[in-house]
């Protein structure tokens, strides 16, 4: 049997930014934005990172306080991202804090009268309240391994939305470089960003039985009658039967832990009926992925012991195929 493997992402993040880059090629690059809302001599009244913004005004996450400390919030965040995904990883409050001083060493940070190129890769554009703009606040360049950053910006933002930029950079980077179809804008990563700093999503592991019907312990990569199927260190699940809306039947649900090289900070699930039939897609419930489906690609069967295999697609690209 694998065992889940737990991506720790902000260790990973501080050796890669440890390291002198010498790569040949063009630059690949990834931009963080803000929320500035000016006066009408341009002077910055407000300013929020897009991550906090978005999720709180579009998704409705209820998102924790600025402590006025960007090392504390920083660590709050980890934690609390930590909690959610059902990890207690062996890295220490000094090793977290080491993360935001070793991204302070690769940034440059522009005078106050310099401003960022305007990068293409928002994904999905929102509305701001008028006076305000969507504004670049960072460029990662991954090879040369800087962060240049919007000093007028950063100074107007609160020490809440300056930890989860540096947490933003984290995860929009690991994802620039996946195996499985690399993204190319920030949406799926500023909402991760978003997850860490949030009150009140549904950990990943939640509603997960501890054991199977035959009394078995449950483990990632289990049919709820022991029967094991095939994860990888990608992607993770679990599979256990849950009621249906009218409780008159029994229907299967999948849950996972880690999707296609994706940590999983909130509960993410794909509920199937009894009877399926080739073809039928259904909707992959997140908070924090958008667009995902699961397509049945073995024709009619009940769920009595007799596999199907489902699909995985991130709009038409498919992500990863996993049997049941």
């Amino acid at each position: 049997m694998k065992r889940i493997v737990y991506l720790n992402l902000f260790i990973v993040f501080g050796l890669m930014i440890s390291m002198e880059v010498k790569a040949s090629g063009p630059s690949t690059s990834g931009g963080g934005f803000a929320v500035v809302c000016r006066s009408g001599t341009d002077q910055i009244v407000s300013a929020e990172l897009l991550d906090l913004y978005e999720a709180r005004t579009v998704y409705g996450f209820e998102l924790m306080k600025s402590s006025g400390n960007v090392m504390r919030d920083y660590v709050r965040a980890v934690k609390n991202g930590y909690r959610l995904q059902g990890s207690h990883p062996d890295i220490t409050e000094q090793e977290m804090i080491e993360n935001v001083e070793k991204f302070q060493k690769i940034s440059i940070w522009l005078s106050e009268d310099e401003k960022l190129p305007n990068l293409d890769d928002l994904g999905l554009k929102i509305s701001v309240p008028l006076g305000c703009k969507i504004e670049p606040l960072a460029i990662f360049y991954d090879l040369e391994n800087i962060v240049v950053i919007d000093r007028e910006i950063w100074n107007a933002m609160d020490s809440l939305s300056k930890s989860a930029l540096v947490i933003h950079e984290i995860y929009y980077r690991y994802y620039r470089h996946l195996t499985i179809d690399p993204d190319i804008n920030s949406l799926e990563a500023r909402l991760i960003t978003a997850s860490d700093f949030s009150t009140n999503l549904v950990p990943v592991r939640s509603g997960i039985p501890l054991k199977s019907s035959n009394g078995e312990i449950l483990d990632a990569c289990h049919f709820n009658e022991g029967n094991e199927t095939s994860c990888s260190e990608l992607t993770t699940y679990h599979i256990f039967s849950i009621a249906n809306a009218s409780h008159e039947r029994q229907n299967l649900r999948v849950q996972f832990t880690a999707l296609a090289g994706r940590p999983l900070i909130s509960q993410t699930t794909v509920d199937l009926p009894q009877r399926v039939n080739f073809g039928d897609v259904f909707p992959i419930k997140s908070r924090q992925l958008i667009g995902w489906t699961a397509e049945v690609t073995q024709d009619k069967t009940r769920f009595d012991g007799t596999a199907i295999k489902l699909l995985i697609r991130r709009g038409k690209t498919t992500m990863t195929e996993i049997p049941l």
